[in-house]
């Protein structure tokens, strides 16, 4: 029988397992036993039978909370080091288990004050959050808490406002390299990182600020689809097979990409679209739902575009295109759309390279796309939008003599 210092890993394994699990449960063992590292994560140690105690709950709470997890994903964990607990007390191996040290109070209920006293980052996002009005969009909070987790898994332990340091940034730098991120997202991940701690500071909360430097970035040339390629894109659109959210799938596909090349808009509002927003032949959006959400927009659509609206309109529902399963999943299944039409699979030539087209194209027309696209600065258009491949610009082998060669 293990002692109280005893590991807690081996307590598990020796005694837990064998009377409480027997065999072949093993996946809920493996549970258990990703419990056992997520506390040893939280301890920064291999956590003993001692460790069951109000302390360890709370930076295991810390641990779960930084990784951006759903409540289901906190509550496994947290009913598995309930349960080990329990069984080690009812055998005298530790002290009685208080069930309520276990109950999920989650950062955002926790008074900004409180938040700032305990000093866990992950606690204080919720009030930063909710202070800095330039952040609404749950995709740039998800993105947060991306970076929270980056710096948790680099540093070993649950951060803290006293990780907030140049050195804490380095070590963050070099483990997203290390996993071979590309720079702009190190870049993005450590950026939020210090416009946070920015921000308490300027608050008042801290005495320093980061003064670390970006990783370079290669500057990418903007890549459009050429004509034949977006004839081919939406050629698979008409060959998708089965429906999406009740409505039929060939149509959804060739629908959203009709109103993405009429528009230029971003894949984030398209997807947010309601039918009640289209009169006549004008699709007009929100700003609420667009980037920035400053500015209200509205597009005119082509009669092809129309007509193939038309053809989804049944079932009747609020949004022209439902989207019913995980968010996330439709660029997985927009990566399978281009692989039956045998374009390129890379994340350069998601969604946004429709957008790229369309500014790319408007250009060469003659049109303007920095007003087209509602950009702010004509060099961010030219820089990341505009496809040279595609445009009469001067190269120099349109005009310079060809070299003799001796024969």
């Amino acid at each position: 029988m293990p002692h109280a210092s005893a590991s807690l890993r081996t307590f598990f394994e020796s005694v837990y397992h064998p009377l409480k699990l027997p065999l072949p449960r093993s996946i809920i063992a493996e549970s258990y036993r990703c419990t056992i590292d997520r506390l040893a994560e939280a301890l920064a140690r291999e956590p003993t039978l001692d460790d069951l105690n109000a302390d360890s709950v709370r930076k295991l709470k810390g641990v779960l909370n930084a990784t951006g997890r759903g409540r289901r994903h906190l509550s496994t964990h947290l009913d598995r080091l309930a349960e080990l607990w329990s069984y080690a007390h009812t055998i005298g191996l530790a002290i009685a288990c208080d069930r309520a040290l276990f109950e999920q109070t989650k950062p955002s209920e926790m008074t900004f004050a409180d938040a700032l006293e305990s000093g866990v980052i992950a606690n204080i996002l919720p009030g930063y959050f909710a202070r800095k009005t330039t952040i609404r969009d749950e995709h740039t909070h998800k993105q947060y808490r991306y970076a929270l987790a980056n710096l948790a898994t680099a540093l070993g332990h649950v951060p803290t406002v006293t990780d907030l340091t140049d050195d804490s940034l380095c070590e963050m730098v070099s483990h997203l390299q290390a996993r071979g991120l590309a720079a702009a997202t190190i870049n993005d991940r450590v950026g939020r990182i210090c416009t946070l701690w920015r921000w308490l500071a300027n608050r008042g909360h801290l005495q320093t600020r980061p003064t670390n430097n970006a990783v370079p970035e290669p500057k990418r040339i903007p890549l459009a689809w050429s004509s034949d390629e977006i004839a081919t894109l939406f050629q698979a659109c008409d060959n998708w097979k089965g429906d999406i959210a009740g409505v039929q799938g060939a149509g959804w596909w060739k629908s959203l990409h009709y109103v993405a090349w009429d528009s230029g808009e971003r894949i984030s509002a398209l997807m947010a679209c309601r039918w009640d927003w289209i009169t006549d032949e004008w699709l007009a959006i929100p700003a609420e739902v667009r980037k920035g959400k400053k500015t209200d927009r509205v597009y005119k659509l082509h009669a092809d575009t129309l007509a193939i609206l038309s053809s989804i309109r049944e079932p009747k529902r609020e949004l022209i295109w439902p989207w019913t399963l995980d968010p996330t999943s439709l660029w997985y299944h927009y990566k399978k759309l281009r692989e039956s039409a045998g374009l390129a699979l890379d994340r350069r030539s998601a969604f946004h390279r429709i957008r790229r087209s369309v500014a790319t194209d408007t250009e060469a027309a003659g049109g303007n796309a920095t007003e087209l696209l509602d950009h702010s600065s004509r060099d961010l258009t030219k820089a990341s939008y505009l496809d040279p491949r595609y445009l009469k610009a001067a190269h120099a082998v349109d005009f310079l003599f060809r070299p003799s060669v001796s024969e």
